[in-house]
């Protein structure tokens, strides 16, 4: 769709469209997410919340997120221990207290977990 030197000009444009608020003066650089800790009947998972819509008032704060997650398998017969698992649900947090109920979709049902974890 676009040649070598037209891509080459729009990702110049694009950095430096980013640049000019990134490395202002009054700019503020966060890490901002949680990990979190959830079990199920299907496993335990290691979670990352990802991309997320929150809404803060104060010290409280609510959401739907995305959790990037990592799921231990509890079951006797399973072949794979460990393996990668995206799932979705709320959140609630209280200043860095972290309450949230991933739901993943795991043999061909919908598994919800409940965790617990720490916002940075």
């Amino acid at each position: 769709m676009f040649k070598a030197k037209q891509s080459k000009w729009i990702v110049a444009g694009i950095f430096f469209l980013a640049s000019g608020s990134a490395f202002s003066a009054d700019a503020e650089f966060k890490l901002l997410g949680s990990v979190n800790a959830a079990y199920s009947s299907k496993g335990v998972f290691l979670n990352f919340a990802g991309p997320n819509l929150k809404a803060e008032y104060g010290d409280f704060g609510a959401g739907l997120s995305l959790f990037p997650s990592l799921r231990y398998d509890t079951a006797k017969n399973s072949k794979a221990k460990l393996s990668p698992i995206l799932g979705f649900g709320p959140f609630f947090n209280y200043t860095k207290f972290v309450v949230s109920l991933p739901m993943y979709f795991i043999s061909n049902a919908w598994n919800v977990a409940f965790g617990v974890g720490y916002k940075f």
